[in-house]
C-alpha cells in the first residue's frame, strides 16, 4: 500500500481539538510573522509549539534548489525542532540530496499541485518506506509551501513513536501553517529585494563618486572600485582585471578583501586560466562550490585563505569586453551577492573606459607638449583677444618672454607691410604655408613661413600658427639663383665658343676644296661630331630634291640610314609634307618628334622598323640658298635624349647652310 494524498486520509478522534492547538500555533506564528521586521529568530519557537500541537517528534523545513547537473530536483533543510527524547539522525537527511537520490521521486510532481504526503510510514512505498525509517519517522505529514504562488518547498511533520493518522482538520490547520510561512517568505523576499535595490543603488552610487573624482590612474581607481565592493558585498576578495588596448592581455588590479596575504599584480592571456576564459566568451561564470583556477597561483590562494565560492563577470562597453571583475568568499555566493556584482558591471567598464580615456588624454597632451617643446618651429596659440599660449620656439625667435607674448595681438610682431596679408590669412582660415616677416625685439626683421589652422577650444574659435624662421633658406635661395645665372653664363659662353669653334672649322672645309661632293661630305662628318646623330644633305635638281650626303655618327647604323633615306625618297618624292616645307625655302624645326610621327613618316612597317631603329627623337632643317634660288637642304637629326633642338640650333644650322651656299 502506498500512503495516500489528504483525499484518501480518515479523521482521527479528537482531530478538532488538535486542530484548535494548531491554529492557536499559526496565530501565534502569523502575530510574529507578520508584525516583526525580523521574524526569523521566532522560526524555532514557532516549529516547536506546531510540533508540540500536533504531537509530532520532528518539525522541518525544507526549500526546493536549483535543478542538480543530472537534473534531478534538490532540497535542502533551513530550520528544524526535533522533541528532546528523540536522537538527532543528522547521518541521513534530505540536505543536499536530490529527491531521487531519496526514493522519493514522486513527491515534487505531488506537491507542486499543492497535494499533501501522508500516512503511515509502513504504507509508503518500499523506497521512501526505507527512507523515513532511517529517520526515525513511522508516521509523516508533508505540506507544501507556496510562495507567490510558485512551489517553494515544503514543512514535514513526523511522528517518531507510532503509527497514527492525521484527520482532516489537522491536516487544514497545517496547510494553514504552511501558508503563514509561504506569506512570512514572500514578505521576505519582498523585503530583501528592496534592501538589495537600496544597496545596488548605493553601490552604484558610490561607484560613481569615484569615477567623478580627481584624476587618479587606472589602478588606484579600480582599487577603490573593488574596496568598494567588498564592503557591500562582504566578499573576501574582489579583483578587477582590465584588457590592454590590443584586446589580448588582462591586467589586475590591486586586489582588495579580507586575506592574509596580498594578491601580487597580474597579467593573463584572454583564453587563459578562467579569467581569460570569461573574457573570451563574455559569459559569466558562477562558482558555488569550488573555485577553479582563475590565474596562476589562485588555487593555492583558495585553499590557504579557505575560499569556497564566487563568481566573475566580463565587463563589456559597446559590445566590447574590456574587463573582468571576480568576487571569492568563504561561502556560497547569494543571489544578493550575485544581484549586486551583476549590477555594477557596466559603472565598472566605464570606469575603466573613463581612467583609460583619461590616461590616453593626458599622454597625448603629454605628447603634444613635448612635440611642441621640442619642435624648432614657433607655436602661437591665439584668438581675436589676442595670444593665449605660446612654445619655448616662439620666445626664441622673437626675444620675448611667454609672459609678454600671452594676451597680446599676435599681428603686433609681424612686419607692418605683412600685417594685412597676415590679418586676412586669420579671417578666411587659410591653411596653406605663405611667407611674411616678423619683427624681433631687437628691431631686426626677418623673414618667416607662416602655416595656420584653426580649432574649437573651450567653445572659442582659436587659431594655431606654425611659424618657421626661413632666413637661411632665403641666403640659400639667394645663393642658387646667383649660381643658376652664373652657370647660365658660362654655358652661354661656352655655346657660342663652340658655335664660332663650329663655324670656323666649317668655313675652313668649306674653302679647302672645289669638289662640291667632297666639301658636303667633310662637312656632313663636322656636323655629326658636333651637333647631330646623323646628317643628310640634298642637293635640288630640276626641282626634285635628291640625298647628296648621307653620313651617321655611328658607323654600325651607316647601312640603316642609306636604306631608311632610299625608301623615303622612292615612296614621297615632293608629296610629303616635310618636302613641301624644304621646298619652300623655309628652315624648320621638330624638337620633339614622337611615335606618331614615325608612324607618318614611314611608308611601310619595313620603313617604320628603320625610323624606330635610328631612334629619331628631333629634327631640324636648313635650305641652301645661293641668290634666292634654292639649291638643296642641310637635315641633322639627334637620337639622344639629352640633345633636343631648340631655335639657337636651328640658327646655328641656318648659319652652316649659309656659309655652304657661299
Amino acid at each position: 500500500m502506498i500512503a495516500s494524498t489528504t483525499s484518501s486520509i480518515p479523521s482521527a478522534g479528537g482531530g478538532a481539538r488538535l486542530a484548535d492547538e494548531i491554529l492557536a500555533a499559526v496565530v501565534f506564528g502569523a502575530q510574529d510573522f507578520l508584525n516583526r521586521a525580523d521574524w526569523e529568530p521566532v522560526l524555532d519557537a514557532w516549529l516547536e509549539r506546531l510540533g508540540r500541537a500536533t504531537g509530532s517528534h520532528r518539525v522541518r523545513v525544507f526549500r526546493n534548489l536549483e535543478s542538480a547537473a543530472d537534473g534531478g530536483l534538490r532540497t535542502r533543510i533551513t530550520a528544524e525542532w526535533r522533541a528532546p527524547e528523540v536522537a538527532d539522525l543528522a547521518a541521513m537527511r534530505l540536505e543536499e540530496l536530490t529527491y531521487s537520490q531519496c526514493g522519493c521521486d514522486r513527491w515534487p510532481a505531488v506537491l507542486a499541485k499543492g497535494e499533501q504526503i501522508v500516512g503511515s510510514t509502513a504504507d509508503f512505498a518500499e523506497c521512501e518506506r526505507e527512507f523515513l525509517r532511517a529517520q526515525g519517522i513511522e508516521s509523516v505529514a508533508i505540506v507544501p509551501v507556496f510562495v507567490r504562488a510558485e512551489w517553494w518547498g515544503f514543512m514535514a511533520f513526523g511522528d517518531c513513536v507510532s503509527a497514527r493518522d492525521w484527520s482532516e482538520p489537522v491536516l487544514q490547520a497545517l496547510s494553514a501553517a504552511a501558508g503563514i510561512l509561504g506569506a512570512a517568505l514572500a514578505r521576505g523576499e519582498m523585503e530583501q529585494r528592496i534592501s538589495a535595490s537600496l544597496a545596488r543603488e548605493q553601490l552604484a552610487a558610490e561607484i560613481g563618486a569615484l569615477l567623478t573624482d580627481e584624476p587618479r590612474t587606472l589602478d588606484e581607481s579600480l582599487h577603490r572600485c573593488s574596496s568598494t565592493l567588498v564592503k557591500h558585498l562582504k566578499a573576501d576578495v574582489v579583483r578587477i582585471w582590465h584588457m590592454d588596448d590590443r584586446g589580448v592581455l588582462l591586467r589586475s588590479s590591486p586586489a582588495a578583501g579580507r586575506v592574509a596575504r596580498p594578491l601580487p599584480v597580474q597579467t593573463v592571456r584572454v583564453g587563459e586560466y578562467g579569467i581569460g576564459r570569461i573574457a573570451a566568451t563574455a559569459e559569466p561564470e558562477v562558482w558555488a562550490d569550488g573555485i577553479p583556477e582563475l590565474w596562476p597561483g589562485s588555487l593555492t590562494a583558495a585553499e590557504e585563505e579557505r575560499l569556497r565560492g564566487g563568481a566573475g563577470h566580463p565587463l563589456t562597453k559597446d559590445g566590447r569586453v574590456v574587463g573582468v571583475v571576480t568576487m571569492l568568499l568563504r561561502d556560497r555566493p547569494t543571489d544578493a551577492q550575485l544581484d549586486s556584482l551583476a549590477s555594477i558591471t557596466d559603472e565598472l567598464a566605464l570606469a575603466i573606459e573613463h581612467s583609460r580615456a583619461q590616461n590616453a588624454h593626458r599622454r597625448s597632451e603629454e605628447r603634444y607638449r613635448q612635440l611642441v617643446e621640442a619642435t624648432v618651429e614657433g607655436i602661437v596659440m591665439h584668438d581675436r583677444s589676442g595670444i593665449i599660449d605660446v612654445n619655448p620656439s616662439i620666445t626664441r625667435l622673437t626675444g620675448y618672454t611667454a609672459e609678454e607674448l600671452i594676451g597680446t595681438p599676435a599681428v603686433d610682431y609681424i612686419s607692418p607691410k605683412y600685417r594685412d596679408l597676415v590679418n586676412h590669412y586669420v579671417r578666411t582660415n587659410y591653411q596653406e604655408p605663405y611667407e611674411a616677416e616678423i619683427v624681433h625685439r631687437s628691431g631686426r626683421v626677418f623673414p618667416v613661413e607662416i602655416k595656420g589652422s584653426e580649432f574649437i577650444r573651450d567653445g572659442r574659435r582659436v587659431r594655431v600658427p606654425a611659424i618657421r624662421d626661413i632666413t637661411e633658406r632665403k641666403k640659400a635661395e639667394r645663393t642658387a639663383a646667383l649660381l643658376i645665372e652664373e652657370r647660365t653664363a658660362r654655358e652661354t659662353e661656352e655655346r657660342t665658343r663652340r658655335q664660332a669653334e663650329f663655324l670656323l672649322e666649317a668655313t675652313q672645309i668649306l674653302s679647302s676644296s672645289f669638289d662640291t661632293s667632297t666639301t658636303l661630305r667633310q662637312l656632313a662628318h663636322l656636323a655629326v661630331r658636333s651637333l647631330a646623330d646623323f646628317c643628310v644633305v640634298t642637293l635640288r635638281d630640276r626641282d626634285q630634291s635628291e640625298p647628296a650626303v648621307v653620313v651617321h655618327g655611328d658607323p654600325a647604323k651607316q647601312v640603316l640610314l642609306e636604306q631608311a633615306v632610299q625608301q623615303w625618297r622612292e615612296h614621297w618624292q615632293d608629296r610629303h609634307a616635310f618636302e613641301r616645307v624644304q621646298a619652300s625655302g623655309e628652315a624648320f624645326l621638330m624638337p620633339n618628334i614622337t611615335s606618331a610621327d614615325l608612324d607618318n613618316m614611314a611608308r611601310d612597317a619595313e620603313h617604320r622598323r628603320l625610323l624606330g631603329e635610328l631612334g629619331t627623337r628631333s629634327l631640324m632643317s636648313a635650305p641652301i640658298s645661293i641668290g634666292g634660288e634654292l639649291i638643296g637642304s642641310i637635315v641633322l637629326v639627334s637620337s639622344r635624349p639629352d640633345r633636343v633642338y631648340a631655335t639657337e640650333d636651328l640658327a646655328l644650322a641656318q648659319e652652316l647652310s649659309r656659309r655652304a651656299a657661299l
